[in-house]
């Protein structure tokens, strides 16, 4: 048996004693997302992790299926979250469909190593409160250079012998769960300003008004070239946009951004976001000549009640 199963009748047996808090929620206050970390010799530069199911196990109540999660990384840390109610608990187990950290040294040359269908249990004891932000933090500061050293330029899948045990080995030994990185809070993602983006190239605008609970608008929101080009798409303005309605309380939320001009993160507040969305997975993303790229995004907007409602940020 290898390392790589080595909880799942665990993971089986606590999933039947599970509560699921967050069926049909976007996503709320506290979460939790996911990152590495860069080496001393080796620079973390994206992948990600898909779980089909991550449990959260109290130390004091039931346990709490957080559902499935894809965390998509920018070099190594994550903006994609899921719902952590508040509790204290003490691990997070992650049922793993994949995990895959790219990364380079000095060369320049992209590293990529890739393991599939693994459970793994992350210990630790953590009190989530109302509005805290909580990470998965995958290994430590020498695991990349633990991979290194046993990989070969280019894409390379974990299965057996030496390259196993550093990728296990190290996850299991090195992981665990702390309070996510201070963020800065901003009013819009990718550092552009609105009003020199006041609509999209479909006529779509960025602002809206006035709004109040319960209401419902198409509206865009500009994506900073940098992180076009982070997903491949060319070094223009790109634009996701769609249709938006606001909680029936106009409930505050935040969600996590990148600034792709230095990788720092910082929070967005919200309270609106793609209607009928479960996921960052209901609105379009099109480019700056109004072409639809074909790919998912999902608007999210900030109402204040009585006021214009204004985007804030965008999740994919």
């Amino acid at each position: 048996m290898t390392v790589a199963r080595r909880w799942t009748g665990w993971v089986l047996v606590g999933l039947a004693a599970c509560r699921n808090p967050a069926a049909g929620t976007f996503v709320g206050n506290p979460n939790l997302t996911a990152r590495y970390f860069d080496s001393d010799t080796q620079q973390a530069r994206g992948g990600q992790l898909v779980a089909s199911s991550i449990v959260a196990t109290s130390c004091v109540g039931e346990d709490v299926l957080l559902g499935g999660g894809q965390f998509t990384f920018e070099r190594g840390g994550s903006t994609d979250t899921v719902q952590l109610p508040p509790d204290t608990y003490c691990s997070v187990v992650v049922q793993a469909e994949e995990l895959t950290v790219e990364f380079q040294d000095d060369s320049q040359v992209d590293t990529t190593v890739s393991a599939f269908s693994f459970e793994l249990l992350i210990e630790g004891e953590f009190t989530a409160g109302e509005t805290e932000r909580f990470e998965l933090r995958l290994a430590d500061e020498s695991w990349l250079s633990d991979l290194a050293a046993v990989t070969v330029p280019g894409e390379n899948v974990v299965d057996d012998g030496a390259l196993e045990d550093a990728f296990f080995v190290g996850l299991v030994e090195r992981s665990g769960v702390g309070p996510a990185a201070p963020t800065v809070e901003e009013d819009l993602s990718g550092r552009l300003n609105l009003e020199d983006y006041p609509v999209s190239p479909l006529g779509t605008p960025t602002r809206f008004g006035p709004c109040g609970p319960s209401a419902v608008f198409a509206l865009a929101v500009p994506v900073a070239p940098a992180a076009m080009a982070a997903r491949g798409l060319g070094p223009d303005v790109g634009w996701c946009e769609g249709t938006v309605t606001f909680d029936a309380d106009l409930t505050e939320r935040s969600a996590v951004q990148v600034d792709y001009s230095d990788g720092s993160t910082y929070l967005a507040q919200y309270n609106g976001w793609g209607q009928g969305c479960a996921s960052l997975h209901c609105n379009s993303l099109y480019s700056s000549t109004g072409d639809d790229l074909g790919l998912p995004c999902t608007v999210l907007a900030r109402c204040e009640d009585g006021l214009d409602a204004v985007v804030t940020g965008y999740g994919w």
